[in-house]
Formats: C-alpha cells, structure tokens, sequence
C-alpha cells in the first residue's frame, strides 16, 4: 500500500482520475477481477477505463524470472511451497488474461524500494494514457 496510495492519491490529483475509476482492495472498494469459466484472476491496481493493471510481487510469494538462476531454484512460495517455474507459469496466464482484455500490465517487486515503484508506476501510467 506504500505505492498504491500514494499512486492513487497522484492520478486523482494531478491527472484527474476519477477515484471510482481505480480499482485497490481498500477503503470499502474491491481489487479488480477477470473471471473465465475455470477461474477468477484478481489484480492489485488497476484503472479500469484506461486498462491499465498494475501487480505488485511480494517475492516471497512471486518469483521474479529476471533473478539469476540460481536463487531462482532456492526459491519456494512460502505459503504453498510451489516452485519458481510453478509460479513464473501461474503469473504468466493470470497476467495473458489481462493482456488479452486489452490492458496494459506492468509488475512491481517487492525487493524494489517504494519510491522506485512509484515512479516506475507513475512513468508507466504517463505513458499508457
């Protein structure tokens, strides 16, 4: 939340972004969803009418495919102990559904310092409108 709000509070700010139009598991609101016959994928941020998604990766429960091979095969969720290339192919097909919905998808990483993201978010969002 030490991006998303700050993030929220910017593109309502200085973007004019409607703050219904923001999609964040708080203040009462629900995150975004995709819903196909199997299953239902559910994303971090999102701005619904400029499709644009964001997902924030925890790496204890994301594996981050830019890391080096070998703290790739370390890794295991720390809640379901799956594995890296589990993982890595589980966030691919949740991201391609979102993709195929025609939103524009960026993920951040927990590893990565607040600020960063947020900038990493606000250059993305610029650039997506």
């Amino acid at each position: 939340m030490n991006v998303f709000i700050p993030l929220r509070d910017w593109l309502v700010e200085n973007l004019n972004i409607d703050k219904d139009d923001i999609y964040l598991g708080i203040d009462d609101k629900k995150e975004y969803f995709i819903s196909t016959k199997k299953r239902i994928y559910f994303y971090d941020f999102c701005i619904r009418s400029k499709k644009i998604i964001i997902e924030y990766h925890g790496i204890g429960f994301h594996a981050n495919p830019n890391w080096e091979i070998d703290k790739l095969k370390s890794w295991k969720s720390v809640f379901t102990n799956e594995s890296y290339k589990t993982n890595i192919e589980k966030t691919k097909v949740k991201n391609n559904k979102a993709i195929k919905k025609g939103f524009k998808l960026l993920e951040i990483w927990g590893d990565n310092e607040a600020v960063n993201n947020l900038n990493l978010c606000k250059q993305f969002i610029k650039n997506n409108l």
